[in-house]
């Protein structure tokens, strides 16, 4: 593991397997042969990485490839001037990129017919009066005045000895007096006074110690001090101060080609080696120490390679080092924010804590009881000692509690003990069947002191008990199964007393819910929730009074103890598991949960989380349901496999800067839109405030990131579309947001997110959504309606009746088309059970006869008589499935649709896709029959009607409604057609509709595919 830096160079030596990175090369999405020349990060966040032959824009999840811009034939430096514009040098001149439009301004320098640079920018700097500085490998220094595009060279003079000494150049710095300092490739290094421009040459002279160390200076870089470290030849290097003119100078450890320096905020300096193979070397300048990181072919996260270019660091901390061939490292430091407990405790499962008086640490595992000295660190064993009754009753320690006496009871899967921690002799508790006083059961899952002074013990299988210390007797709460004020289980896996002193009692059965004690008259009231309150691990009272629930299967839930309800909080929260096994509560009022994937950290007030994994240093996992402790001091401690960890909650407080939320993409039924005059996204979507769509134009979506590269696969969001969504939709690390059939109006889109550190952004990107309604709906055309309805008022009146006399014989017709149909059905059924089941039938009974005259020259007739009996199942198979779907009443509603969906695919050569909720058992068996009937007909529409190549079915649920979106990409037809041209399917699906209370919409239009959305209401239990 990486610790600080700060820490990590206190140490006299080093290895290279304590340095990790992660990759980042073609497969992220780097084009071929690209070698990293420089980098630099906009003021959006994004990282920009130019190569000879290419441009990329990197958000951490994807790359964005720009080639060769236009009239260039090498793209080499980059920079970020004072008003944030992004200029890259190029063989031929400068480019600026301008965000709005995506797209870059060329400025191709010539002079008399000619290229002024013929080979390659190498460094591009400004100046404080907004002066461009560029230098070029072959062509001397150039100045480039931004406002009137005007080009000035500087270059060597024979004559003038006042003139730059050379026009083969490697880079140049500003200091922070406006100096310009350039390296020469062989004259030493260049001052230019930008005011009364003039040189001074540093060259060096082997009798001046307080000369540069050589002519040859490879590149320059200047830290935050202000001072400027020059990469030399033959493993030098050497620090100036250009306040003074004065040199250090220093000098590599090993033969080594350096080809860039960085110094981090820790004052390391990191250099980039070459052909060496020396790889990475960091240079602690105060201690003088080197430490060289190295390719290791074993470890899979060491420097891919020895030849490193470049190195930065971003915003955020990364250190970024590109290398000849494979893209680029990148280094994340870490910080070691848990303390490991592995001494003896590493080969056994811990599986319960507590603390006492002394601040000594008394820990429950598989084997045995230990406890830990504040004091000194040590560890003493308890076990189980075969022929002696006053040792632990058993080693396995499932819960540990130290009263207020200061007695430490144990709970083992063989009874309870008391243990005099001054004689370290236990007393045990042990179930005796024909003492009805005795402890209840012998495996013990919980133990709990409550404000009375009254010791109480969850057991796995024999329910409750309470122990009266004073009679020393065990007084029972069973579950009853004939009895619903009894306890709710038999098994009690955790208990808690609220500020009321009233006790609650959770199970860790799958079914049993928890149960509030009456004290008045020992009874229990129990509540039960399928998606919150079942398989509890634990309940928690905060100190504002919320009532919290963990579940193995549900994860956190907020419990309302007036209405019974609860607010559940699990993965799709942003949860890492949904088996939360404990919760503590910290002194700032967060809570801490452990889960069977780390641990996590909520916010109650934000509801935000924040994970915690072994990225983070977290050693142990499958925390157990008692595994965990808050000391005096706040420090908290969890164990399970792997031995024990602690930390105080205040040391997590993280100290990064929250992220820029950006937008990257934006789609148009799945198709990715370029800013233009004609298209809806007027400007780049990263800097665009609005999009202006057509009513049927609104089936869209929105990529978006967090620019925090540490570790994006963590960085969390949400996002709502201001005007349709009431509330923040959490997406966890997912970062797209789909949106359809979105009314005309106006709305903004939102997005949030936070770094894999939990701290967000709260104000996020967003941008202004402008769907303009069909003409129908437009102001003039609903003005004009409205004068013609003042105008046939008296027509209407008079035609009132005629058209419930049409509604009437439509309905009539509507029912003769149905019955029709039905007994056109039963003609068709009749059919088949005759010409085919018939015939078979018949066969099967000739061939029977046959095999009984002669059984033993017909051999090969029971093979014929079960495969047409085959045959003939199937047969019946398909016409039952013709005349009901049976699949509702064997698979549920979900399984059915899926099967109707797979039939189709299978019939035609329609691709058909899909995503399906489980909407089983939502409805009632009427209203699922008729949901399933018009699913089943909008399909069959697609294979009769539609000529389409393709077809989506999403069936998809929230908290109130189901949506169904059946949709193709055929012919369409005109849905302003009357409804007395509609077919028989589309009346049947209208009538279903109709019949359920559910919505039917169809947006289709020749040529442009169709589109069904059926959205019925979910019951209120």
């Amino acid at each position: 593991m990486i610790i600080t830096l700060i820490i990590l160079f206190t140490h006299n030596s080093y290895s290279q397997q304590n340095f990790t990175f992660d990759h980042v090369g073609y497969e992220s999405g780097l084009p071929d042969l690209f070698m990293p020349i420089d980098l630099v990060q906009d003021q959006l966040g994004f990282l920009w990485i130019t190569s000879f032959n290419s441009l990329v824009k990197y958000d951490g999840y994807s790359m964005k490839v720009y080639h060769n811009i236009k009239d260039s034939t090498a793209n080499n430096s980059l920079f970020i001037d004072s008003d944030s514009i992004l200029w890259v040098g190029t063989s031929n001149g400068l480019s600026m990129y301008q965000p709005e439009k995506d797209t870059f301004v060329n400025y191709v320098f010539y002079s008399e017919g000619f290229f002024i640079f013929n080979y390659r920018t190498r460094t591009i700097q400004e100046d404080r009066n907004g002066l461009l500085w560029i230098c070029s490998y072959f062509s001397g220094l150039y100045s480039f005045d931004k406002n009137t595009k005007k080009v000035t060279a500087y270059k060597h003079d024979t004559e003038n000895p006042n003139s730059i000494s050379t026009d083969t150049l490697n880079g140049i710095v500003i200091d922070d007096k406006n100096n310009l300092w350039i390296n020469t490739v062989s004259n030493g290094i260049e001052k230019f006074d930008i005011d009364s421009k003039q040189f001074t040459h540093y060259t060096f002279n082997e009798k001046d110690s307080n000369s540069i160390g050589s002519n040859y200076t490879r590149t320059m870089y200047k830290e935050k001090s202000g001072n400027i470290w020059i990469v030399l030849d033959n493993n030098r290097f050497d620090e100036l101060n250009p306040a003074t003119g004065q040199f250090n100078h220093f000098r590599l450890d090993a033969e080594s080609e350096m080809n860039s320096i960085y110094k981090d905020e820790y004052g390391i300096l990191w250099i980039a080696s070459g052909l060496s193979g020396n790889g990475i070397t960091l240079f602690d300048k105060n201690r003088k120490v080197y430490t060289h990181i190295k390719h290791d072919p074993l470890d899979t996260r060491s420097l891919k390679e020895t030849y490193s270019i470049l190195i930065d660091e971003d915003r955020s901390g990364v250190i970024w080092i590109g290398t000849s061939n494979r893209g680029f490292e990148k280094f994340v430091r870490q910080k070691q924010i848990f303390k490991q407990y592995k001494i003896e405790l590493s080969q056994s499962r811990i599986l319960s804590i507590t603390g006492d008086s002394s601040s000594n640490i008394w820990i429950g595992t598989l084997n045995g009881l230990f406890r830990l000295e504040h004091a000194t660190g040590k560890y003493t064993q308890f076990k189980n000692e075969k022929n002696n009754s006053n040792s632990l009753s058993n080693n396995q320690v499932r819960s540990l509690l130290l009263d207020n006496t200061g007695t430490l009871w144990i709970g083992t899967i063989n009874g309870l003990n008391k243990l005099d921690i001054k004689s370290s002799k236990f007393t045990r508790y042990l179930h005796d069947p024909r003492d009805t006083n005795s402890i209840a059961d012998n495996v013990l899952e919980c133990l709990f002191e409550d404000s009375y002074g009254d010791l109480w013990i969850g057991t796995g299988l024999n329910g409750l008990d309470k122990f009266d210390r004073k009679k020393n007797i065990f007084i029972h709460h069973k579950n009853n199964s004939n009895d619903s004020s009894s306890i709710c289980s038999a098994n009690i896996k955790t208990m808690f007393e609220d500020k009321n002193g009233t006790m609650w009692f959770g199970s860790g059965l799958v079914y049993d819910g928890m149960s509030r004690l009456d004290r008045t008259n020992n009874t229990f009231t129990t509540f039960y929730n399928e998606l919150s309150i079942r398989g509890i691990t634990d309940l928690y009272i905060d100190k504002k009074n919320r009532f919290w629930i963990t579940s193995y299967l549900t994860g956190l839930s907020l419990f309302d103890r007036n209405t019974g309800n609860a607010k559940a909080y699990d993965m799709n929260s942003g949860l890492p598991s949904n088996y939360v096994a404990n919760i503590l509560e910290d002194n700032s009022g967060r809570l801490w949960l452990s889960t069977h994937h780390g641990i996590s950290r909520f916010d109650p007030e934000t509801e935000t989380l924040r994970n915690f994994t072994k990225e983070d240093g977290l050693s142990v996992t499958n925390i157990g349901v008692n595994s965990v402790f808050k000391s005096n001091d706040g420090t908290i401690y969890i164990g399970g496999i792997g031995g024990m960890i602690s930390f105080h909650p205040d040391s997590l407080l993280e100290k990064t800067l929250a992220p820029n939320i950006v937008l990257t993409d934006f789609k148009i039924f799945n198709k990715s839109i370029a800013p233009s005059e004609d298209s809806p996204l007027k400007k780049n979507i990263n800097v665009a405030d609005k999009i202006e769509l057509s009513y049927y134009d609104n089936s869209f979506s929105f990529e978006f990131a967090a620019l925090d590269y540490r570790n994006p696969g963590r960085n969390q969001y949400a996002y709502m579309m201001e005007g349709f969504d009431k509330n923040w939709i959490g997406s966890g690390n997912i970062r797209n947001a789909y949106y359809t059939n979105l009314d005309p109006g106006e709305y903004t889109f939102r997005v949030k997110g936070s770094n894999n550190d939990g701290v967000w952004n709260e104000e996020g990107a967003s941008v202004k959504i402008i769907i303009t309604p069909p003409w129908w709906q437009t102001w003039w055309f609903r003005g004009c309606g409205i004068l013609l309805i003042i105008g046939l008022l008296g027509y209407t009146r008079q035609r009132k009746l005629s058209k419930i006399r049409e509604e009437l014989h439509r309905q009539s017709e509507f029912t003769k088309q149905l019955i029709n149909t039905q007994e056109a059905e039963r003609k068709r059924i009749a059919g088949e059970l005759h010409d085919t089941l018939g015939q078979d039938l018949l066969i099967i009974k000739n061939k029977a006869l046959l095999g009984m005259k002669n059984p033993l020259k017909n051999p090969e007739v029971v093979a014929d008589i079960s495969e047409i009996s085959s045959s003939s199942l199937q047969e019946v198979r398909e016409i039952s499935y013709n005349l009901h779907p049976y699949q509702l009443e064997q698979l549920g509603l979900t399984k059915a649709v899926e099967s109707i969906i797979e039939r189709a695919s299978k019939s035609s050569s329609i691709k058909f896709s899909y995503e399906l909720d489980n909407i089983d058992k939502l409805f009632n068996p009427e209203t699922e029959i008729n949901l399933f009937r018009m699913i089943q007909e909008s399909i069959n529409n697609i294979l009769k009607h539609s000529e389409a190549t393709e077809a989506v079915i999403s069936v998809l649920k929230d908290s109130e409604e189901v949506s169904v979106n059946v949709k193709d990409n055929g012919k369409g037809f005109d849905v302003l057609i009357s409804k007395s041209k509609r077919g028989l399917g589309l009346m049947s699906l209208f009538e279903r509709a109709k019949i359920s209370g559910a919505k039917v919409d169809i947006d289709s239009r020749p040529g442009k595919g169709t589109l069904i959305n059926i959205s019925i209401s979910i019951p209120i239990n």
